[in-house]
């Protein structure tokens, strides 16, 4: 079940002048640089798994739900499962180098999951500390089998946390519009509930035109679109905990169940299904 790929090389055709991956299902890194990168390669989206995404060079905002980071070398930051989230390139002429690691829970070590639970979301590289634990995890792996380059992954991951865990807070305040802000908070509380673009924009006392155009705006997708998406990974999630199908659309709000399968399936491409 376990894979890895490490690729080092330069190609003209795509820009990138390095990549390296190792990844699992539940554990994956890869650190990647480009000479010129494109401005559509790094899409919106959000999942069920813990990220870290380590910045080291470009050009480039980064939007974690409603909050803007306007990104410097050595930024690091830690995204929550279920978090919207995606990368801006303000110039594509400045070469691009990031490291991100997407990680389920339980590969953590259970005292740091306190620290997984806090709310801080932006740290800052040292690079006495860190670039050797990177460029040791980079030697190795390619020499390491495949399923001790995967622990040696695991390994860096952790030492990583438990070093942020330790970190001073940041002074760096996020960019943040408090009617989006306002949205998702709605949203996020009522997200086991039925909703439509009209109870949204009831809730926050404004019309559903005008928080519908703002929030593509801000977020780069739909409204609904972002709604429907949520309940989709939830709905991935309870099924994955043996949850039925038809009592995971009512948890989530479905009152017809062929909707829910629908909306499953045209998300996902499979039928819902629960993991016994």
């Amino acid at each position: 079940m376990h894979f890895v790929l490490l690729v080092w090389y330069h190609n003209r055709m795509s820009n990138t002048i390095r990549k390296t991956e190792c990844a699992v299902s539940e554990l994956s890194f890869a650190h990647t640089e480009e000479s010129h990168p494109s401005t559509e390669s790094y899409y919106r989206h959000n999942h069920t798994q813990y990220e870290l995404y380590i910045f080291f060079n470009g050009a480039t905002e980064f939007l974690v739900e409603d909050r803007l980071y306007k990104m410097r070398h050595g930024n690091i930051l830690l995204i929550r499962p279920l978090e919207y989230h995606y990368a801006t390139i303000c110039n594509t002429d400045v070469p691009y180098e990031r490291v991100v690691l997407n990680f389920d829970r339980h590969v953590v070590y259970p005292e740091l999951y306190d620290f997984l639970d806090s709310r801080r979301e932006l740290f800052v590289w040292d690079d006495a500390i860190y670039t050797p634990l990177l460029d040791d995890l980079e030697r190795n792996l390619e020499i390491y089998e495949k399923q001790d380059a995967v622990k040696l992954v695991y390994t860096f991951l952790n030492r990583l946390l438990l070093h942020l865990k330790y970190t001073p807070l940041t002074d760096t305040l996020p960019l943040r519009d408090p009617t989006i802000g306002e949205i998702l908070s709605y949203i996020n509380r009522h997200i086991y509930e039925p909703l439509s673009l009209q109870d949204i924009a009831r809730h926050t006392y404004r019309s559903a035109n005008h928080i519908s155009h703002l929030f593509s705006q801000y977020m780069k997708t739909g409204l609904m679109t972002y709604v429907k998406q949520k309940k989709m990974l939830l709905a991935q999630s309870l099924l994955h905990q043996g949850v039925s199908p038809t009592e995971t659309a009512r948890t989530l709000g479905f009152s017809d169940y062929t909707t829910f399968y629908r909306l499953y399936k045209k998300t996902t491409g499979n039928m819902p299904k629960s993991r016994k």
